[in-house]
């Protein structure tokens, strides 16, 4: 099955024969739940988004920073936390500490360089990404040219 409507991915603007569009591109990730799929994302840009991007430093995929706060934020509306909660964060990058309350950066990752800046990036990418996607799902129209200044 292809996942075709204009012909033209939303993010590089390449069309068929340069691309493919042979894989369900989820909107919101599959991991959390999402069965919505969209189209007009090429493989190569459906996989970009998904995946670690070994050029970023540290290697942090948009996905999983996505995740990675979302889950924070389910984690901490759970009403029923105790001292061994941190055992249920779903997290890579985070650790729970219920004494104080508060969830900090675990230490394999606190003293990486540019971890915060760039963990920051990829999640603002993150929720872009779904806008843009969820906005063509809905309007087929995320090839506008209002979307290239982003």
């Amino acid at each position: 099955m292809k996942y075709i409507k204009t012909g033209f991915c939303i993010w590089c603007k390449k069309s068929t024969p340069d691309v493919s569009f042979k894989t369900e591109p989820h909107s919101i990730p599959s991991s959390l739940g999402s069965d919505t799929i969209g189209f007009d994302i090429c493989d190569d840009c459906n996989h970009f988004f998904g995946t670690v991007d070994n050029t970023v430093k540290p290697h942090l995929s948009i996905e999983v920073c996505f995740k990675e706060i979302f889950g924070m934020i389910r984690f901490m509306l759970n009403s029923d936390k105790n001292e061994l909660s941190y055992k249920q964060l779903p997290s890579i990058y985070f650790d729970y500490r219920h004494s104080i309350r508060t969830i900090n950066i675990r230490n394999a990752f606190k003293f990486q360089k540019d971890f915060r800046s760039t963990f920051t990036r990829q999640f603002n990418r993150g929720i872009y990404e779904i806008f843009l996607q969820e906005y063509h799902r809905q309007t087929e129209n995320g090839l506008d040219s209002e979307f290239d200044k982003v």
